[in-house]
């Protein structure tokens, strides 16, 4: 899609130039010199389309710039400095944005447990997620591609089944939203504190 979309804009603007130059050199010919800019104006109000073109290229690169910026300011900053721990007191599987993540993580306890997340003797405790990896394929459990598209949202596609989804998070922001998603949870959950929302 993104490449298709820079083909089409590359082939209507050199279908433009071509067909400026062509009228330029025709109506330069036909006046015999062309420095006014009275005569550039009468141009231009002869060939309308030709500024309506050029007008409607200018609209797409100017949309593109902004929905691009937009987007890249919702992003999560990647850290300079990574520490990954040797030894979690859990791991699990989760579902996140219609997603299958693996993380890891240790109780803020010293305890050392190997149990999945969802355990009862966690459902209570504060954890720290020390690892997200994803996103896997909700269907086959692959990863997921990446790429982004022309106006810079993020399409993550499983190269087997085809499996779509179109977002404005890259996977790096999502596994920091996952992460503090279940961090937050654990930490409402110790505290016994009532979610007013449901």
């Amino acid at each position: 899609m993104n490449k298709t979309i820079k083909d089409l804009i590359l082939s209507i603007v050199a279908s433009l130039i071509a067909s400026f130059l062509w009228n330029y050199a025709t109506i330069s010919f036909q006046m015999k010199a062309f420095s006014r800019i009275d005569q550039f104006l009468e141009l231009l109000s002869t060939y309308q389309f030709i500024g309506y073109w050029f007008g409607f290229l200018l609209f797409v690169l100017i949309a593109k710039h902004l929905i691009r910026n937009k987007i890249d300011q919702k992003q999560e900053p990647f850290p300079m400095v990574f520490s990954i721990p040797l030894n979690y007191d859990f791991k699990g599987e989760v579902k996140y944005e219609d997603f299958l993540w693996k993380i890891k993580g240790n109780k803020k306890s010293s305890q050392w447990l190997h149990r999945d997340l969802f355990d009862k003797e966690l459902k209570n405790e504060e954890v720290d997620i020390s690892t997200v990896d994803g996103p896997y394929c909700i269907h086959d459990y692959r990863k997921m591609k990446v790429k982004r598209t022309y106006f810079g949202f993020f399409k993550y596609t499983c190269s087997k089944c085809g499996y779509k989804r179109r977002l404005l998070k890259n996977s790096w922001t999502l596994e920091c939203e996952l992460k503090d998603e279940i961090e937050s949870e654990q930490r409402m959950k110790t505290r016994n504190i009532i979610d007013t929302k449901n």
